[in-house]
């Protein structure tokens, strides 16, 4: 009677229990999904910061043309200076357009890698 109870309920507790297998590959799956999450934080940080470092230099770039700009400007009024001034907006947007081709070329890496990881952590669950 109250010994074939207790065997039951003890059978059914652990018919739910998870299997140790089961907890340790859950586990891993916790383990690599939290690594993926603090990469991907950590990518995202990396972003805001080249992000950031790109708007500084492009401002520093507009500095620098309004400051040859106004030196031009103080210095004559003639084509040497609209040429010179073309010259340096030429220089500076070729700058620019370097590092935005920089900038690309880096994201395009990092999603690929991103995508790499993403896909191996899919596998292995």
């Amino acid at each position: 009677g109250a010994a074939a109870v207790t065997r039951f309920a003890v059978a059914l507790r652990q018919s739910r229990a998870p299997s140790k297998a089961y907890r340790v590959q859950l586990w891993n799956f916790n383990d690599r999904r939290s690594w993926v999450v603090s990469e991907a934080e950590r990518q995202r940080t990396q972003d805001k910061a080249r992000l950031r470092a790109q708007q500084e230099y492009q401002a520093m770039v507009e500095s620098e043309v309004a400051r040859r700009l106004a030196a031009a400007r103080a210095e004559e009024q003639g084509v040497p200076y609209v040429v010179s001034l073309l010259n340096i907006i030429a220089a500076a947007i070729e700058e620019m357009r370097e590092e935005r081709r920089q900038a690309a070329t880096a994201t395009a890496a990092l999603m690929r890698h991103l995508a790499e990881l993403a896909q191996t952590v899919h596998q292995d669950t």
